[in-house]
């Protein structure tokens, strides 16, 4: 889990891609062969006026990331043809009692498809059109600049909205028509292109999720690790260590080319952590 700072503009998506700790994610996953599938959106309190499920930040980003993962499958693939979308956004939220709530949700690929031709609205900068990363130089260059006219009505559509906060964040402009039901508009709203996801209980056949995650407000550092390894006393050292935010953590502290290459290896082969190795973690947790 990324940090998650407060931000009193609840549509305004904090983002945490190419930090050190993102990069370090992005490699035990690989080591671990497991595959990017979703994100998660942590939503602050909203105005009960509020009644959509993702703000038009939020949408924008989660087409962007669905482009991402669907071209990156369709890359892999072997046979060249569409692959089905799998990437899921899960979002998470706490209601006025308290109780915090998560659903999973996707862009419908007609959204997708929109931004990627340069037909929504960048929340992030009224009047512009969304540019999707990694479309070819033909389809970024309609992103990016769009007809004098088309940009003109998006930036009237974009400053109206100031005059409305209380349905602006729930609302997708586009740069030029797109029909909705039976009528051409450029304004619509957001869960028009939100589609739910159903969600499944899952466990892993190796990785446990005992260990503390990060970026919580509850500590995750030596001493958790230290209590963790006392808990697990008696199992095979591998088994201790088969958990993805223990690797994680540990990931800070060896060499990820080398040193995590072989203690993943070893949890997943299930096999024997080498002496040094296990010193050196019962170090950092303060054992030794």
């Amino acid at each position: 889990e990324p940090p998650q700072p407060h931000n009193n503009e609840y549509d305004i998506l904090c983002e945490h891609e190419n930090t050190e700790e993102w990069k370090r994610v992005q490699a035990v996953a690989k080591l671990l062969g497991l595959e990017e599938v979703g994100c998660i959106f942590s939503q602050t309190a909203r105005n009960e006026d509020d009644d959509f499920t993702v703000s038009s930040h939020e949408i924008t980003r989660m087409a962007v990331w669905q482009s991402a993962a669907r071209r990156r499958r369709k890359a892999e693939s072997t046979s060249g043809e569409d692959v089905d979308d799998l990437y899921v956004t899960a979002v998470v939220k706490r209601d006025d009692g308290g109780d915090v709530h998560f659903e999973a949700f996707q862009c419908s690929t007609q959204f997708v498809d929109l931004c990627e031709r340069g037909v929504i609205v960048d929340p992030r900068t009224p009047g512009k059109a969304l540019v999707v990363p990694g479309i070819g130089d033909g389809d970024e260059a309609m992103a990016a600049a769009t007809s004098a006219d088309e940009t003109e009505t998006a930036a009237a559509s974009a400053s109206a909205s100031e005059d409305a906060p209380a349905g602006a964040a729930g609302t997708v402009f586009t740069t030029r028509d797109v029909m909705v039901g039976i009528k051409d508009v450029r304004e619509v709203d957001n869960d028009w292109f939100v589609v739910p996801v159903k969600i499944l209980d899952h466990v892993h056949p190796l990785l446990t999720s005992l260990f503390a995650v990060e970026n919580r407000l509850t500590p995750c550092g030596p001493a958790e690790l230290k209590d963790h390894l006392q808990l697990c006393r008696g199992k095979p050292f591998a088994e201790a260590l088969a958990d993805f935010h223990i690797l994680l953590f540990l990931s800070a502290h060896f060499d990820l080319a080398t040193d995590m290459a072989l203690l993943v290896d070893a949890v997943m082969q299930k096999g024997t952590v080498l002496d040094g190795y296990k010193t050196i973690v019962e170090a950092i947790a303060g054992c030794a």
